[in-house]
């Protein structure tokens, strides 16, 4: 139940709180006065996108706050399940900044605009003009039906099994594109694959050592002609080692002068030593020079072969072709499980096809049986809100496909006039016609929602007279087990027994204010009268308002 409501700094209203009592709460008002900014600011509270322009001083930030009595503890485990505090009296806070960041809470802790709304959909219905349109809608009527069942656990099972054949589809949809794209493609990711395997090369050391042998199959004459140069350097009569074995004797000679020059000479032989060595790695590389004409061909091709993967994968090294060869590696195992795969997925979808056709059946089968009891329950109700010729039924057909709803096919049909048939309801039925509906709908699934709030707003549209009596005497009916806030402009109605509230605008300096105060019992007479007959209360319409009021 809702407690009050605060707001601050939102469209017309500075600031003002309001109290609700626990039955009916009747708020009236001049037209234009600002009774759809309670509406407003009600649906804030229940998840609507805010905007900043509904500041009243832009400087400053609005607050919309809700008080609810949480009589029973059915929504604690919602509280737990997403950690906020639960408490009897639980407070609802929405805050706009003048930049337009808009903030909810819930007993003060942050939370999004998607949890809100699950959350306030338990607590409070409103139901605007606009809705009353929405009772010509399939999806509306077929939710009317369900609600009356009662299936909700049931329909939530199937939906979320059609939630998962509706993924798996997709999945199978997307598996099929692949795997034909794939299978198109399978020949030339073979030949890149067989390309890549050739290579036989897992480093680029290997590309190194391959690029130095081609290196010097193409340059043997030249690396022959330079080692033998190098040899007779080293080895001719007049060469580098005869020239150190007679340095190597001008220094041991004067060793015995000075022992000093002992490490001159031992140096020298070192060097002698090192040099012989040398000479004997160069004639050794000279007499072991064979080229192989076919195999340094093989080499360059295969360096040839590597240089255009390497640019046609646009990869710098050997190990970026070697994630390349396995990357198709696993595109061609993939194909090779193509069958494999489809299969899964073609048993996933009949297994789910299956399950989820029996699950519409049994919905379809309650729909059914709930047809009757609702359309008698509802005709019931048309009658006390004087349209007793009235007719109504609802049509239930069985379609081939499945939906988000099962396979039931829905259409409400309607007759005011008992020598008429029924019609679809969209065809027939008044404004005010549909209005009547509309309650009598709400009134019927009051009993079966655990709905602790209604609100409707000119749920009056298009009555009067007598009619609009009986629809003051339904609304204070269904207010002695629910909280009902009506925002109305009939006299009929705002005079049912109950919490009144007026809607005034009030123009000082140029600046518009909207103030909604309650009425006290000797003030409700006044303004009934002036819904009666205007501003001037005349004796006539104040003694109508008072016998109304009684």
């Amino acid at each position: 139940m809702l407690i009050s409501l605060y707001i601050k700094n939102y469209i017309l209203i500075s600031e003002t709180t309001i109290v609700f009592g626990p039955h009916l709460n009747i708020i009236t008002g001049e037209t234009g006065a600002g009774k759809s900014i309670l509406v407003g600011a009600l649906g804030l509270i229940m998840g609507q996108r805010a905007e900043s322009n509904t500041l009243f001083d832009t400087k400053s930030k609005c607050i919309i706050e809700a008080t609810f009595d949480l009589d029973t503890d059915a929504l604690s485990h919602f509280f737990q399940e997403n950690e906020l505090d639960y408490a009897t009296n639980t407070i609802i806070r929405r805050e706009i900044t003048p930049s337009g960041v808009s903030r909810a809470f819930v007993n003060d802790t942050p939370v999004t605009l998607p949890l809100l709304k699950i959350l306030t959909a338990q607590l409070m219905d409103i139901h605007s003009q606009h809705d009353t349109l929405a009772i010509n809608k399939a999806s509306y009527q077929l939710q009317v039906v369900d609600v009356f069942a009662q299936f909700e656990n049931k329909l939530i099972a199937y939906q979320e099994d059609f939630k998962n054949l509706q993924n798996l589809t997709k999945k199978y949809e997307e598996f099929i594109q692949l795997q034909n794209a794939t299978l198109r493609e399978q020949d030339y990711l073979q030949f890149q694959y067989n390309e890549l395997v050739e290579l036989s090369l897992n480093t680029d050391a290997q590309l190194a050592e391959l690029e130095q042998k081609v290196a010097t199959a193409n340059n043997a004459d030249t690396i022959m002609q330079h080692l033998e140069n190098a040899a007779d350097i080293l080895d001719q009569e007049q060469g580098i080692m005869a020239m150190l074995n007679i340095l190597h004797t001008h220094i041991h000679t004067i060793t015995r002068y000075n022992p000093n020059y002992i490490s001159y000479k031992e140096r020298i032989h070192n060097c002698i030593i090192e040099l012989k060595e040398l000479l004997q790695d160069i004639i050794h590389e000279t007499e072991h020079i064979h080229i192989d004409p076919l195999a340094a061909q093989d080499c360059q091709e295969k360096l040839n072969l590597i240089y255009k993967l390497q640019k046609k994968h646009n990869t710098q090294s050997i190990e970026q072709l070697v994630i390349m060869r396995l990357q198709l590696e696993q595109q061609l195992l993939q194909i090779q499980n193509f069958d494999a795969e489809k299969a899964s997925l073609e048993r996933q979808l009949h297994e789910i096809k299956e399950r989820l056709i029996q699950q519409a059946n049994y919905l379809h089968q309650v729909r059914i049986a709930t047809q009757p009891v609702l359309e008698e329950k509802i005709n019931i109700q048309l009658a006390s809100l004087n349209l007793p010729q009235a007719l109504f039924q609802v049509n239930i057909s069985n379609t081939e496909s499945l939906d988000m709803y099962g396979n039931s096919s829905l259409q409400f049909m309607f007759t005011a006039n008992p020598s008429l048939p029924v019609q679809e309801l969209r065809k027939v039925a008044s404004g005010g016609e549909l209005a009547r509906l509309m309650l009598a709908i709400k009134t019927v699934l009051s009993e079966k929602m655990d709905m602790p709030t209604m609100l409707y707003d000119e749920i009056d549209t298009g009555i009067s007279g007598e009619t609009a009596i009986r629809v003051g005497r339904a609304l204070e009916h269904i207010a002695q087990h629910k909280q009902i806030i009506v925002i109305t402009h009939l006299p009929q109605i705002a005079s049912r027994r109950g919490q009144h509230l007026v809607v005034e605008k009030n123009i000082k300096e140029a600046v518009s204010k909207t103030i909604i105060r309650t009425l006290a019992p000797a003030d409700r007479s006044k303004v009934i009268a002036q819904m009666l007959g205007g501003n001037d209360i005349s004796h006539t319409s104040l003694q109508a308002a008072i016998e109304m009021l009684q």
